[in-house]
């Protein structure tokens, strides 16, 4: 008796394995990517207030880049891998894709179960909010098409080429649209650097800021200038501006009181859950002051140093 062609498993080669492998590795970290963006999307659009953390600029960066160098290396090792089947059919059957479909179908499954296990444990809760729903959902759905595309795949028929290619192009479309997506909430790289260099500048004030507060704290008296600031035992200089390298402005207004200005690149009304501070730096683009006053309450004089 002849033994069936589906029982026999041929032995995987080296460069099998590592196509395999890597196939799945790339699919793994992009599908989690998608997730994980789609999160920082949804906490971006429907902030939870009970949540202090909302989406991240930077999440959705890393997350975007990720799935823009992943997922293009999944399809590319999928079609070096389908057009071996067509030369050599028997490869479908080799114990590395066997283990590795199986595994995302166990990994696939049990992430379903876990997620409809947050929507009752939700329910009881009381947190079946929109913003908590959409991200349940979303990782339903992400887990039932992974689930479905492999079963698919391992089927007797298994997936021809013309669905693969289908595929390959209908994933990729929906792919540039949620990549779109975040250059429309993030704003385009030229934009993101400007929000960058601002956190910087914000950095350079908060420092000033400090180091105006220890100089009055020591000598009971605000500093003229910022020169007056550089110490050589605690090693500060005054910062410059990063992009510019031109010093920021500081003006004494009352005893206690002074502003620090500095001119900025975009407005923090439109580039929320950054790190920047929320309330005290709050700015728009272009030259902007900050009132400060020394509250003696907390500052309290010490001898001077020096």
């Amino acid at each position: 008796m002849e033994t069936p062609h589906l029982l026999i498993h041929p032995k995987s080669t080296p460069y099998q394995v590592f196509l395999h492998l890597m196939m799945m590795a790339m699919y793994y970290v992009a599908i989690i990517s998608l997730v994980a963006l789609a999160v920082q999307y949804i906490d971006l659009i429907f902030p939870d207030q009970l949540i202090s953390y909302s989406g991240s600029y930077d999440a959705i960066r890393s997350f975007s880049s990720a799935l823009l160098v992943t997922f293009p290396v999944f399809l590319l090792c999928a079609w070096i891998i389908r057009k071996a089947f067509q030369s050599q059919p028997g490869e479908r059957h080799i114990a590395i894709r066997r283990w590795l479909i199986y595994l995302t179908l166990f990994v696939a499954g049990v992430t379903m179960v876990v997620d409809l296990v947050q929507f009752v444990n939700g329910f009881y809760s009381g947190e079946l909010t929109l913003p908590f729903f959409l991200k349940l959902l979303w990782v339903l759905i992400v887990s039932l098409l992974t689930f479905a595309y492999f079963m698919w795949d391992l089927s007797e028929a298994g997936i021809s080429s013309k669905n693969a290619k289908m595929l390959a192009g209908t994933s990729s479309t929906f792919l540039l649209l949620i990549l779109a997506l975040g250059f429309l909430l993030a704003g385009s790289p030229t934009h993101q650097r400007a929000v960058r260099l601002d956190e910087q500048r914000i950095m350079d004030l908060q420092n000033i800021e400090y180091e105006v507060g220890n100089y009055w704290r020591e000598k009971n008296t605000l500093p003229t200038k910022l020169t007056d600031l550089e110490r050589d035992l605690y090693y500060f200089s005054p910062p410059v501006d990063p992009e510019t390298k031109a010093s920021y402005d500081y003006k004494v207004s009352g005893a206690l009181s002074f502003k620090l200005c500095a001119t900025f690149s975009a407005d923090y009304q439109n580039v929320p859950n950054t790190n920047l501070p929320k309330d005290q730096w709050t700015h728009t683009a272009g030259y902007t002051c900050f009132d400060r006053t020394i509250d003696p309450d907390f500052f309290k004089t010490t001898p001077a140093k020096y």
